[in-house]
């Protein structure tokens, strides 16, 4: 209920990595509580599902990465006032805003 509450307050991206704790404190509380030793598939499987969450975060941080690395930006003097005549219309790449 925590975890849940706690997408309240950040990001899913920051909050993704703590969800994969998650397995890893079932897995410790199930021996701990039960007795309960993981077999191979369930290790194989938790790996395969961490690894492609990790993928799938590092991938979208690059693609994000790459997108404001190729967004244009303009010149921060275009956008500023004229010190001239601080009265005049700010220009973006020539055209009045």
């Amino acid at each position: 209920m925590l975890f849940t509450e706690s997408y309240r307050y950040a990001p899913a991206s920051f909050l993704a990595p703590f969800d994969y704790t998650a397995m890893l404190w079932a897995f410790l509380l199930g021996f701990w509580m039960f007795g309960e030793v993981p077999t191979t598939y369930v290790v194989f499987g938790a790996v395969i599902v961490a690894g492609a969450g990790i993928f799938v975060i590092l991938r979208e941080r690059h693609l994000g990465l790459k997108r404001l690395r190729d967004t244009p930006m303009s010149p921060i003097s275009t956008m500023a006032d004229d010190e001239a005549d601080p009265d005049a219309p700010v220009t973006v790449l020539g055209k009045p805003r």
